[in-house]
C-alpha cells in the first residue's frame, strides 16, 4: 500500500505514487470487486482487505453522479515523474485536472489547486442523458467555445443557450415518452424535459368519425385516412385510381419536374401519371421522391464512408449527427480541436478555424497545428525588456532610480528565488547578458486581461575567477594521455607489422619443394679441405 496525502479541499490529492486499478487487489488475496462505496472511518480505510480497488470507469461513475472534480497534484520522488501516468487517468476521468509539483511546498500545491478550480468555475459545460435514439445538439453563444460549452465565463456573465432535440424514430407503445435532463456538469440544477412523441394522428384511427373505409372519393379502393387516400394493396395514385399492372401511361406531365426534364428524372417510369423509382440491386440504396430525384446512396464520401459514417444520405444531402457538420459529415461543429492545450485562443489568435483545423495566416509567417510558430515574426522580448529588469530586479544597468521609474511602468518584476520547469507555451523564458559579465533569467507572460507578469531569479548566473591550478593540471594532463595514447598507437602498428612480416616468412618455408639439406644453393656452415701432398704412412713412420 501507497501512502497518500489528502488535501483539505475534498476534490483534489496529492500523490507521489503510481495508482492501483482494479485486479490490483489479488496480489493481496482480495478478489471482491469494488463496490463503489465509502467504506472510510476516519482516515482509515475498514474494508481494505475485503474489496479490490476501484476500476477507472467506476471512478468516473462515482464522480460524474456525485458532481465531483478531481485534481490530481503530482509531486516529483526520486528523480521520477508520475507525469505521463496521470495524464491518462486524467484524460479518461471526466471534469478531471492534474498538475506537477516540484516540492512539497505548501504554498505551490495551493497555487496549483487555485490554478485548476478557476479553469473549473470559468467554464460551462452541457451535458444530457439522452439515449442514443435521441439527437440532442447545443447552440451557445460565448466567445471561446468548447464542445458543448464555453471557456472563459466570469461571474456575473450570461451565457445563452439553445438546445434542439429530435427524435431520430418512433418511440414503442410501451415507451411512449422519455424524460431528458439538461444541465451543466458539476451543478446540481437541471432543466428536465419531458419529450413525447407522437407518430399517429387520432384521425388515422378506424374508430374516428372522419375515417372512411372503401371510400367513394378513393375510387373504393381504399380507405380514407385523415383526409387522404390509403389504397390497398396493389393501387395507387391521388384517388387510388391506377394499379400496378397500369402501362406506361401517355400523359407524362405529371412525371416531370418542368417540361425540359426527363421522365422520372431518367430513374423510373411513369405509370398511372405517377413515378415508379427504379430498384436497386443493393437493396439498402433506394431511389425515392415524387420525380425519382432523390436517393440515399450519392452523398459525398470521406475516408470511403457515406457521410464519414456520422450521418445519414438524404435525397443527396448528408444529415449529420449532433456533434458534426460539413458536406460529408466530417468537420467538428465547435472548434475545440484548434484551440492549443493551455490557450483559450482559436489557431493562437493567428488563424480561422475550419473543419475543426487551424488555417493559419501564411502571409504573416504563422504555421503549425495551432499556428503557434511564426518563422518571419519578430524574436521575444527579452532584450526589450532587460534593462527594465535588471534596474528593478537588481538595481544595476544602464539606468538609474529615477531613469527605471519613468521608463519602467509598463510592468513591475517579481523576485522569485527559482523558476519550476513548467511546460506552459504561454510563458516565454529569457537568459540574457548582464553587468559584470552575470546572466540574467527571467521570465515574461500576459494575464487575462493581456497585462504583462515579469519574474526574474533572485540570484544572477556569475562565472567565478578562473582556477589556475586546474588548468595547468588538466594541460599537463593532457599532454600525458596523449602522449600514452600514441605510445600504444605505435606498439600496436609495429606488432601487427611484425606479425605479417613472420607469417609471409612460414607461409614462403612451407611452399619449398626439397630439404633445405637437400638444396644446391645450401651452403653449411663448417668447409672441409684435403691436402693432395699429404701422405698418411709417410707420417706414421716418422712417429
Amino acid at each position: 500500500m501507497y501512502e497518500l496525502i489528502y488535501l483539505v479541499i475534498n476534490f483534489s490529492l496529492l500523490i507521489d505514487a503510481q495508482f492501483h486499478i482494479a485486479g490490483d487487489g489479488k496480489l493481496a488475496g482480495v478478489i471482491e470487486p469494488n463496490d463503489a462505496k465509502c467504506h472510510m472511518s476516519g482516515n482509515f480505510s475498514t474494508d481494505f482487505l475485503t474489496y479490490d480497488y476501484p476500476s477507472v470507469s467506476q471512478i468516473n461513475y462515482v464522480a460524474k453522479e456525485n458532481n465531483v472534480n478531481i485534481i490530481f497534484a503530482i509531486v516529483k520522488k526520486d528523480g521520477t515523474t508520475l507525469k505521463e501516468s496521470y495524464q491518462k487517468l486524467s484524460d479518461r476521468i471526466e471534469n478531471s485536472n492534474f498538475g506537477e509539483l516540484q516540492d512539497n511546498d505548501n504554498n505551490n500545491v495551493v497555487n496549483l489547486v487555485v490554478k485548476n478550480y478557476q479553469k473549473i468555475v470559468q467554464s460551462v459545460t452541457l451535458t444530457t442523458n439522452a439515449t442514443d435514439d435521441i439527437d440532442v445538439k447545443f447552440s451557445l453563444a460565448c466567445k471561446s467555445s468548447i464542445p458543448n460549452g464555453c471557456t472563459n465565463v466570469h461571474v456575473g456573465e450570461i451565457v445563452n443557450f439553445t438546445a434542439t432535440i429530435q427524435p431520430r424514430e418512433c418511440l414503442t407503445n410501451k415507451q411512449t415518452k422519455k424524460i431528458i435532463s439538461i444541465k451543466p456538469e458539476a451543478l446540481d440544477e437541471s432543466i428536465i424535459v419531458e419529450l413525447d412523441v407522437t407518430c399517429e394522428c387520432s384521425c388515422s384511427s378506424i374508430i374516428d368519425k372522419t375515417y372512411v373505409e372503401n371510400a367513394t372519393a378513393c375510387s373504393g379502393k381504399g380507405d380514407l385516412e385523415c383526409g387522404i387516400c390509403k389504397c390497398l394493396p396493389g393501387r395507387f395514385g391521388r384517388n387510388c385510381q391506377c394499379d400496378s399492372s397500369s402501362s406506361i401511361s401517355e400523359d407524362t406531365t405529371n412525371c416531370k419536374i418542368n417540361e425540359q426534364s426527363e421522365i422520372c428524372s431518367g430513374l423510373g417510369e411513369c405509370k398511372c401519371g405517377k413515378c415508379e423509382c427504379n430498384k436497386r440491386l443493393n437493396k439498402d440504396e433506394k431511389i425515392y421522391g415524387k420525380f425519382c430525384q432523390c436517393n440515399n446512396y450519392s452523398c459525398k464520401r470521406e475516408g470511403g464512408l457515406l457521410c464519414s459514417g456520422k450521418g445519414t444520405c438524404d435525397c443527396g444531402d448528408c444529415k449529420c449527427q449532433a456533434g458534426y457538420t460539413g458536406d460529408a459529415c466530417q468537420c467538428p461543429d465547435s472548434n475545440s480541436t484548434c484551440i492549443a492545450p493551455e490557450s483559450d485562443l482559436i489557431c493562437s489568435g493567428y488563424g480561422k478555424c475550419d473543419c475543426g483545423q487551424c488555417e493559419c495566416n501564411v502571409d504573416k509567417g504563422h504555421s503549425g497545428k495551432y499556428c503557434e510558430e511564426c518563422t518571419t515574426c519578430p524574436a521575444q522580448r527579452c532584450e526589450e525588456l532587460r534593462h527594465c529588469v535588471e534596474c528593478q530586479a537588481y538595481q544595476t544597468g544602464i539606468y538609474d532610480k529615477n531613469e527605471c521609474k519613468m521608463k519602467c511602468m509598463a510592468f513591475s518584476t517579481t523576485i522569485v528565488e527559482t523558476f519550476y520547469d513548467e511546460n506552459d507555451d504561454n510563458i516565454k523564458k529569457c537568459r540574457v547578458p548582464g553587468k559584470a559579465g552575470c546572466i540574467i533569467i527571467f521570465e515574461y507572460t500576459y494575464d487575462e486581461n493581456k497585462e504583462l507578469i515579469v519574474r526574474a531569479q533572485k540570484e544572477k548566473l556569475c562565472a567565478g575567477p578562473p582556477n589556475v591550478l586546474a588548468w595547468i593540471l588538466g594541460v599537463i594532463g593532457t599532454i600525458l594521455i596523449a602522449g600514452l595514447i600514441m605510445l600504444i598507437i605505435w606498439k600496436v602498428c609495429t606488432t601487427i607489422h611484425d606479425r605479417r612480416e613472420y607469417a609471409k616468412f612460414e607461409n614462403e618455408r612451407k611452399a619449398l619443394k626439397w630439404h633445405r639439406n637437400d638444396n644446391p644453393l645450401y651452403k653449411e656452415a663448417t668447409s672441409t679441405f684435403a691436402n693432395p701432398v699429404y701422405n698418411r704412412s709417410s707420417r706414421l713412420s716418422s712417429k
